[in-house]
């Protein structure tokens, strides 16, 4: 059996040469109890969508919770 605990991917819009599909921001799982994520190579100005996956023992997503955020500048 393996390890059990959540994956963050992110899917960037108008990214030029953009893969059109979710990305793993990390390798492997995060570890079990996370509460937060900080995406250190988000592009402000741009939106990004994200998925954390909630991942089995076996391998199988147990849920997935999808949500989107644009990244602004600060002044």
């Amino acid at each position: 059996m393996g390890r059990e605990g959540p994956v963050v991917a992110r899917w960037w819009c108008g990214t030029p040469g953009a893969t059109k599909t979710y990305e793993p921001l990390h390798a492997g799982l995060l570890p079990a109890g996370t509460r937060a994520y900080t995406d250190t190579t988000a592009v402000r100005g741009t939106t990004h969508f994200y998925t954390l996956e909630a991942v089995r023992a076996d391998g199988s997503v147990a849920g997935t919770h999808v949500w989107s955020c644009v990244f602004q500048d600060r002044v």
